[in-house]
């Protein structure tokens, strides 16, 4: 009888140290996805992503232009509101930009002449390097339009 409790006490005891053996790989492997989720917590922490200066929507609502403090201006595809992606994208001025405004259509017809239209979609930015710029949503042009005025090109 005394062989059978001695026997019983040495399973008790390998059981015992394989369920510390199993905690201690187990706390282990938690402390190392702690460890991973806090550095991933500190790098998304890091990141670094400009501020937006101001936004303006089209008259149809499909498109959002937004300013960043970068000099960057985005143009959303907000069609889908599940589903909102970057139309276009550019660096748009040497200085910091101040607003942008998306220019309507103007009437084609002035005092009854035909007046110079802007396509569809097209918006202005104003900027600190002391130009005004013209844009156009269609990502397909190569070139915004060209307005005559004051005797030169404006772009």
């Amino acid at each position: 009888m005394r062989e059978e409790q001695d026997e019983l006490a040495a399973r008790h005891r390998e059981d015992l140290q394989q369920l510390e053996a199993s905690h201690a790989q187990e706390a282990s492997t938690t402390r190392a996805a702690d460890q991973e989720a806090a550095d991933r917590r500190t790098a998304a922490a890091q990141d670094v992503f400009p501020d937006a200066v101001c936004v303006s929507l089209t008259d149809d609502g499909n498109f959002l232009t937004a300013i960043y403090s970068d000099h960057s201006f985005y143009v959303w595809d907000i069609k889908d509101t599940a589903n909102v992606g970057k139309h276009r994208s550019a660096l748009a001025h040497a200085g910091s930009v101040w607003d942008v405004e998306v220019l309507p259509r103007p009437p084609s017809l002035v005092d009854g002449a035909a007046a110079p239209s802007l396509p569809a979609g097209c918006f202005a930015t104003c900027s600190a390097d002391s130009t005004v710029r013209l844009w156009s949503i269609d990502s397909s042009r190569s070139k915004p339009p060209q307005l005559r005025g004051g005797g030169r090109a404006l772009t």
